[in-house]
């Protein structure tokens, strides 16, 4: 949001016309969205609302916002217009109708028959237009039903520039003029005719009452287009006389405001009376502008539209403005002498006098002065006292001399009588007699500023020590005391009562009478500021200037006045102050300025605050009266405005959180947001109220409420679940333990079974690898090598004999033992059976060279079952050329250890027969106790072995022995 600026706009006029209100210039450089307008209005509401070249904007005191239609032709809107809904209504030059309604510009209607730029009124829910033939068009607002009129309006004709009236509007039809008190003219019947008068049928024609009747102002193309004022009396036109410059102006509006005429041209308002038939100007303002609206808001500001020169703001129409007494653009007001209410001298620091008489301005031709400090007038001699830089000049009002008297510098000057001055200066206070030219020493030491009391004979002066009266009767001095300290500050002042005040360094205004302390005004009970650059006393009433404006007050009745920048008082660098009877004259670096006392206290509406936005954790939000928030999303942004001139600047918030806080907290100056972070749950209203920042009274506040709700983890239901999910996660837990537990023990259980059974298996297996038959065998083997005496042999069969049974018992000690073991054991196995079978036997073998014997695990006492049975059922019976072949290979793809045991020998199907004519109950070993060990390895071991059995067969299909083959998942 962009912050306005005060500029203060000094126009320069006619000597004459030497003095104006004090106004506010606002520009593109102040935030202002255009510089060329066309009309003002204000609503209800306090918005003031801008038709301009850009579009229409609504002003709300801190922003511009604008307001468009996407239908809308153009950029420029005109007419601003309220209905009795409270309405804005505007149109354009192609013809289009719009109003504001909810935030919105809606366009009304496009009329085909509309053109360029006509005048419209709303009148008894009827737009009734100046269409392009000069008919009179009527438009029902809530139907948009056309109605047009019989009646010819004359060219250029504009509805009357009068106060919203519901009985009537007025209109020139051909020659005549009329009172016009329906919608439909003459159509319905019901048109009243008010006057009739000979008016010719060209050229626009401005209507307004003014003392209960009716004028109006219009072209005379007769005399070069010059203007015509008339009144109708009797059915007749009655010719007003007005001034030439008016004449030759351009008359955009005729307003009645404080009972004057304001007339609005294209240079300049006339501000102006009609007595006896004659128009007399008693103002004339912004001559060098176009002004084409003006507006009287509800807090009684003055607000001028211009033509390319943006908006001029009057704040307060008594604080007026001299302009025409400076050269080369300096303002700086030193001093100022009165001589009486209407009458005084003004010093600048350019060395320039002036007296300013009657609103007239007369320069005073003094020589020889330059950055004049002081002025002081003496009635009695009529002369003029002026201290400056360069000089010190007595000059005579009445035969224009002047005398260089005794040279000083003074930092103020009082008038004693004809021949005496008092004066505050550097090193002392002091007597200037004009006689003798020369200075009179009261005290030595620095003084500020000093007054002199007619009735008693008596000099008040400001130390730098202290606060003294000088008795010059009997040449005394007493120090004034407050507390029994001393009373340091600057400007002292004086009434008729004999009360004396000085203003302090830092601590206010100090009153005191016969020495005794008897008011004190201070920032407690209203000062602005410790500040203060003027000070004088009148009667009951001391006048502060000071760096935030001027104030009043009473030290009876406690009542202060404040006149600031909100009544265009731009600034606070005043020079000097003086009262006379009701007139408070002032200068500053702007210039000179005065009001009456007795006006200038403007009353203002009371502030009406409004919340303009609300976002939640930084997100916009709409606005409602109730928000309902969770407590980890309570961050709130809540921000409010007042309508009204640059009401940031000049207004004061505080606000409280009812149900958090008691107190209301006041905000800082120009803010107008508060930011929440967080509240605890629960249910709250926040309160804000405004007031304006020079007054002490607040509105009535406006509030929102606020529920926060908690967090769901504090909250009993979040309690409730929590342990119920705690309980269940509890039970859950030591169910699961529990469960766990079981099939851990069932596991090991199946574990030990398992193995039990493995430990059996393996008995069984090596109970079958060392059966009876074997071993018998194996001793036989030695036996006959002993008999034969082949002792060597006998030693070496016995040896491969007892490692085979070691590694047999050994083996059955493990679950697991290396390849590398499993194959020598085999192989050591085979050499004793090649033994049995006569040589008769040959065996191979064949080890993939891609196997790491040493590191891969094979169950013990596995294999060898497969290759005893290949020899006890396979090549036993067979009778020759007896061959077993041994292949360790390993599959790749599925990492798996393939064994096979390959004979030439009978086939499975021959050994079947020869088993069933043996024993009958025999069960060969491969079909029960390995099949077993097979089922209990896979369950207990992690590994995954399979048992293939198929016969080998030649072309023929004739078997020529069996093919056993065991995979067995490789183990690491």
């Amino acid at each position: 949001m962009r912050r306005l600026l005060l500029i203060l706009c000094f126009l320069s006029v006619q000597v004459h016309y030497g003095q104006q209100a004090v106004s506010i210039h606002l520009t593109e450089k102040d935030g202002l969205p255009d510089i060329e307008f066309y009309d003002i209005a204000e609503d209800q509401e306090g918005y003031i609302w801008l038709a301009a070249d850009k579009g229409l904007y609504r002003y709300n005191g801190s922003e511009y916002t604008l307001f468009t239609n996407p239908q809308k032709k153009g950029r420029s809107l005109f007419g601003l217009t309220f209905d009795a809904k409270g309405r804005l209504w505007c149109n354009n030059l192609a013809g289009q109708f719009f109003y504001v309604e909810n935030e919105k510009l809606i366009l009304f209607k496009e009329f085909e028959s509309v053109k360029f730029l006509c005048d419209f009124i709303i009148f008894k829910n009827h737009l009734i237009i100046n269409n392009n033939n000069n008919e009179a068009l009527s438009v029902n607002i809530e139907t948009k039903e056309e109605t047009f009129t019989s009646i010819k309006l004359n060219q250029g004709n504009s509805f009357s520039d009068l106060e919203p009236n519901p009985s009537h509007f007025h209109q020139t039809l051909g020659r005549s003029t009329y009172k016009i008190e329906d919608p439909f003219f003459k159509n319905k019947k019901l048109i009243k005719t008010f006057t009739k008068h000979n008016i010719t049928e060209r050229g626009q024609i401005k209507f307004f009452e003014f003392e209960n009747t009716l004028f109006y102002f219009k072209e005379d193309f007769s005399n070069q287009s010059k203007l015509i004022l008339s009144k109708i009396v009797n059915n007749e036109s009655v010719r007003i006389t007005f001034p030439e410059n008016i004449a030759k102006t351009k008359v955009n509006h005729a307003y009645i405001i404080d009972n004057k005429l304001w007339i609005l041209t294209n240079s300049g308002v006339f501000i102006s009376k009609i007595i006896n038939d004659e128009l007399i100007t008693i103002e004339h303002l912004y001559p060098e502008y176009f002004i084409s609206d003006v507006l009287v808001d509800s807090n009684l500001n003055y607000w001028f539209t211009t033509i390319n020169n943006g908006v001029f703001v009057v704040p307060n129409q008594e604080l007026k403005i001299y302009n025409s007494i400076y050269k080369n653009n300096k303002k700086d007001i030193s001093d100022i002498a009165i001589i009486d209410s209407e009458n005084y001298y003004v010093a600048t620091l350019n060395g320039k006098i002036s007296k300013i008489s009657s609103n007239k301005v007369e320069n005073i031709d003094i020589q020889n002065i330059n950055e004049v400090f002081n002025i002081a007038y003496n009635k009695q001699n009529n002369t003029l006292l002026v201290s400056s830089r360069e000089s010190n000049i007595i000059y005579n009002l009445k035969t224009k001399k002047q005398q260089t008297i005794y040279r000083f510098y003074s930092k103020s000057i009082t008038t004693i009588d004809k021949d005496n001055y008092l004066l505050s200066l550097p090193y002392s206070a002091a007597i200037y007699n004009v006689k003798k030219d020369s200075v009179s020493i009261l005290r030595n030491a620095r003084s500020y500023s000093s007054v002199y009391d007619n009735n008693t004979n008596k000099a008040y002066v400001s130390y730098i020590d202290g606060f003294r009266v000088h008795d010059l009767n009997t040449n005394t001095v007493t120090e004034i005391l407050n507390n029994n300290k001393p009373v340091l500050g600057s400007i002292v002042a004086i009434n008729n009562n004999e009360i004396a005040c000085i203003a302090t360094h830092n601590n206010g205004v100090i009153g005191f009478k016969n020495n005794k302390k008897l008011f004190h005004f201070n920032t407690k009970n209203g000062l602005q500021s410790n500040t203060i650059n003027g000070l004088q006393f009148k009667d009951n009433t001391i006048w502060v200037a000071t760096d935030k404006g001027i104030q009043s007050y009473n030290y009876l009745t406690k009542k202060s006045i404040n006149i600031t920048k909100q009544d265009g008082l731009a600034s606070g660098n005043i020079n000097t102050l003086k009262v006379v009877d009701n007139q408070v004259v002032f200068g500053s670096n702007l210039g000179l300025f005065h009001f009456d006392t007795n006006k200038i206290e403007k009353e203002r509406q009371t502030l009406k605050p409004y919340f303009t936005s609300i976002s939640i954790a930084e997100k916009d939000t709409i606005l409602q009266k109730t928000y309902t928030l969770k407590q980890d999303n309570s961050e709130i942004r809540i921000a409010f405005n007042t309508n009204g001139l640059q009401t940031k600047e000049f207004v004061e918030y505080a606000y409280k959180i009812e149900g958090y806080n008691k107190q209301w907290i006041p905000l800082e100056n120009n803010v107008n947001f508060v930011k929440i972070n967080t509240l605890p749950s629960g249910k709250y209203t926040f309160k804000v109220k405004a007031k304006n920042k020079f007054s002490t009274t607040f509105s009535k506040p406006i509030s929102i409420q606020l529920k926060i709700t908690s967090l769901f983890y504090k909250t009993w239901v979040f309690y409730f679940l929590m342990l119920i999910i705690i309980a269940s996660i509890i039970w859950y837990y030591f169910n699961k333990k529990t469960k766990r537990l079981q099939k851990e023990q069932a596991i090991q259980l199946e574990k030990a079974i398992i193995s039990e059974e493995l430990v059996l298996t393996q008995l069984e297996n090596l109970r079958s690898q060392m059966n009876p038959h074997f071993i018998f065998n194996a001793l036989n083997s030695i036996q006959d090598y002993i008999i034969l005496n082949e002792k060597k042999l006998a030693r070496q069969y016995l040896v491969k004999f007892s490692r085979l049974i070691r590694t047999y018992l050994e083996h059955s000690q493990t679950n697991e033992v290396t390849l590398n073991e499993e194959i020598k054991t085999l192989n050591l196995y085979l050499e004793l059976e090649k033994e049995r079978f006569d040589d008769d036997l040959s065996f191979h073998i064949h080890i993939d060279e891609s196997l790491d014997v040493d590191a891969i695990l094979v169950p013990s006492l596995f294999i060898q079952p497969y290759v005893e049975n290949a020899l006890k059922h396979g090549l036993l019976h067979k009778t020759k050329n007896k061959k077993l072949q041994l292949n360790f290979l390993k599959d790749n793809d599925s990492n798996f250890l393939i064994c096979e045991i390959i004979d030439n020998g009978i086939g499975r199907e021959a050994s079947a027969k020869i088993r069933t004519q043996q024993t009958i109950n025999h069960k060969p070993f491969a079909t029960s106790a390995n099949q077993k060990r097979i089922d209990l390895i896979n369950r207990s071991l992690n590994k995954k072995v399979t048992l293939k059995i198929e016969d080998v067969v030649d072309k023929n299909l004739e078997v020529q022995g069996t093919k056993v083959i065991l995979k067995i998942a490789l183990t690491l």
